[in-house]
């Protein structure tokens, strides 16, 4: 089950959208605190009238007396924070459907192990047992077609069992996002 939980994590769609939700929201933060701070800027100029020649250099630096993105610096670091919380619960949701599909899986193996182990068998010498019985003159039409009955319904669960088993099969696959072959 430990594999099957790591191929999972490794391939789940989900959880890797919700990792790149993660870098996304930490771009914007970063983004957010990029558009917040001033650049200073560096001005040249070069005059020329007549026979007169001046250059100039200026230096420009702002000084933040009020910041406005105050708001959207913290706005980002939220939607980060909640990100980071949607991936946790991928990952949580990720281990939860891997577990209950194995356990899917194992319990309708263990019917179904038992359907072909005893059951079946079981239900073919009762079945043997009262057409012998009934060819003999032993039992009556109605209780041979009760055993005929009963026969094919454990049969029928013996199926029903051995589709279950493979219906947990295909949803260990898909809650791992990988092809589970027993």
């Amino acid at each position: 089950m430990e594999s099957l939980e790591q191929k999972a994590l490794a391939a789940r769609p989900d959880l890797h959208a919700a990792h790149l939700g993660v870098a996304v929201a930490d771009a914007n933060v970063k983004l957010a605190y990029a558009n917040g701070t001033t650049d200073p800027t560096l001005e040249g100029e070069y005059d020329r009238s007549g026979t007169y020649n001046s250059a100039g250099f200026s230096l420009n630096i702002p000084i933040r007396i009020f910041d406005r993105n105050q708001g959207n610096k913290e706005t980002s670091k939220y939607v980060a924070q909640a990100s980071r919380f949607t991936e946790l619960a991928t990952r949580n949701q990720v281990f939860a459907d891997v577990d209950q599909a194995w356990s899917g899986y194992i319990n309708a193996r263990v019917l179904s192990d038992r359907y072909n182990g005893h059951y079946l068998d079981e239900a073919k010498d009762v079945l043997d047992i009262a057409q012998f019985s009934y060819q003999h003159g032993g039992l009556a039409l109605i209780d041979y077609l009760d055993a005929l009955r009963e026969s094919r319904s454990v049969t029928a669960d013996a199926l029903n069992a051995y589709s279950q088993t493979w219906m947990a099969i295909h949803q260990l696959s898909f809650a791992t996002a990988t092809e589970v072959i027993p």
